[in-house]
């Protein structure tokens, strides 16, 4: 026998002889150290799967674009340009992801799509101070809305402005994290001065949502409004675990619901008002915009307000001998710092 090379050869034969079927045989034992999942990789697992399950698509786009494009939203001075670049359009290192999201917007326009949405991990660099060899790079989430937020149905309806679905997707987003944010107006030049806001987090600033200006979005010849948020998710998890989890009781007795309406300046943001009714009284659990009014029967610049407020207590049903107080309370409390009146 030429083949018979070595001992393995000659077991092998003696085992064909002998009958594979007769040999013990086990499964072997595989030892593996499972490491549990880092906070930011099981985050952004959750959100990921979360914004699919509401319709978005997960986008990856290139970190390189073209410097003139990016100089429509960030100062040149912080970009980070490639040395042995590819070409112009991919010359410069991304200090944001929202100008790729974007083209990916666009792209998919053009190809004849109407209701996009779509998000994005990816990390950005920026410049760091004289000195510093390498860029700093942080992690951001990038969400991108064009055209109808939901699908061409009967049964959609018109549906609310795109921002506010975006906000809401954003929201739920923070929700994941423990986190609950509030909003002001946003001054970046970039977006739209009456439909962006930063969000804020402890008061830090943690990212922005909005519409594109119309003047950018003509010099970009977009066909339709581009819709788009980002966050710092680093600042997001850091703040995330500063988070104190616990139980609060709710009431056993059943909530009483009141309305107020009030007639204020247009100027007076809803987030404002919201805070003053609720300090009225410890038993305002729920305070709600429902309904906004401006036209006939309302002065020029001024807006009708209705709020739906929630009273509860924890050891008995409130009455309205109690109520009523603190909604004249309410009142002339908003009288007196927004200059609101009653309608």
């Amino acid at each position: 026998r030429n083949d018979i090379l070595h001992t393995a050869s000659i077991a092998e034969e003696v085992a064909r002889l002998y009958g594979l079927d007769k040999l013990p045989y086990k499964m072997p034992s595989m030892l593996s150290d499972g490491l549990v999942m880092s906070r930011f990789e099981s985050s952004r697992r959750a959100i990921r799967h979360q914004l699919a399950d509401a319709g978005y698509i997960e986008a990856v786009n290139y970190s390189f674009m073209s410097k003139d494009y990016l100089s429509n939203f960030d100062n040149p001075d912080q970009m980070v340009s490639l040395v042995n670049h590819l070409s112009e359009e991919m010359s410069t290192l991304r200090t944001q992801a929202f100008p790729g999201m974007i083209r990916t917007l666009e792209t998919n326009w053009n190809q004849g799509e109407r209701s996009l949405r779509f998000f994005e991990f990816t990390k950005v660099f920026e410049k760091q101070k004289q000195g510093e060899k390498q860029p700093y790079e942080k992690t951001v989430l990038t969400l991108g809305v064009m055209g109808d937020y939901l699908p061409l149905s009967w049964a959609a309806g018109s549906g609310a402005d795109n921002f506010y679905y975006l906000k809401g997707a954003c929201e739920n987003v923070l929700a994941t994290l423990k986190l609950h944010a509030a909003y002001k107006p946003s001054e970046r030049a970039y977006l739209h001065p009456g439909k962006s806001a930063d969000v804020i987090v402890d008061g830090q600033v943690v990212g922005f949502l909005g519409a594109i200006h119309p003047d950018l979005e003509d010099k970009l010849d977009l066909k339709a409004p581009a819709y788009l948020a980002e966050f710092e998710f680093d600042l997001l998890l850091e703040l995330s675990e500063k988070q104190k989890q616990g139980y609060t009781p709710f009431s056993k007795f059943p909530p009483i619901y009141k309305d107020i309406a009030v007639v204020v300046s247009k100027d007076v943001p809803s987030a404002g008002m919201d805070a003053l009714i609720a300090s009225v009284s410890s038993y305002v659990t729920d305070v709600t915009l429902f309904d906004l009014y401006s036209g006939k029967g309302i002065e020029e610049g001024q807006q009708s307000m209705a709020y739906r407020i929630c009273f509860s207590a924890m050891d008995r049903t409130l009455t309205d001998d109690e109520i009523n107080p603190l909604l004249t309370q309410m009142a002339e409390k908003l009288s007196k710092e927004l200059g609101a009146r009653l309608r």
